[in-house]
């Protein structure tokens, strides 16, 4: 099976280390395609981009995955950097999640308990590309 080339972490002499570095890529990459396809999907009806722009719709959409994809590009680039620590890559993508989440909900979605469960992601991913100890933090 070949291995991408953006999962491609310098090697350390810490495994711990490096097996974090590339969960951690995968999951920046998983996150990276999620966003690609909700970008395509505000223009599968054909629509412009001002059309997109001018929707209240489509807008938050539009901009919310174009800049994940963004971020998720260059904490790629700073996870694959042997000099910046795994940990502050993985909290940087931690306070990303929360941030969406937290911008995304609407109160009355709050309310109705319609969108909990998207505060969930940001525990489930703290568990995984943080230490342990951590989790208590996020919570």
């Amino acid at each position: 099976m070949k291995k991408l080339r953006s999962l491609k972490i310098p090697n350390t002499f810490d495994s711990d280390d490096l097996r974090m570095r590339k969960i951690l890529n995968i999951i920046l990459l998983a996150l990276m395609l999620i966003s690609l396809v909700a970008l395509a999907s505000v223009f599968i009806y054909g629509d412009s981009v001002l059309e997109v722009l001018s929707s209240k719709d489509s807008q938050p959409i539009f901009w919310g995955s174009l800049v994940m994809i963004i971020t998720c590009a260059i904490l790629i680039g700073l996870n694959r950097s042997t000099r910046i620590p795994k940990d502050i890559v993985g909290w940087m993508l931690v306070i990303l999640m929360t941030a969406v989440v937290t911008f995304s909900d609407h109160p009355a979605e709050l309310a109705n308990g319609r969108s909990l469960i998207f505060w969930f992601l940001p525990i489930l991913l703290s568990v995984v590309v943080l230490p342990p100890a951590s989790v208590f933090i996020v919570d």
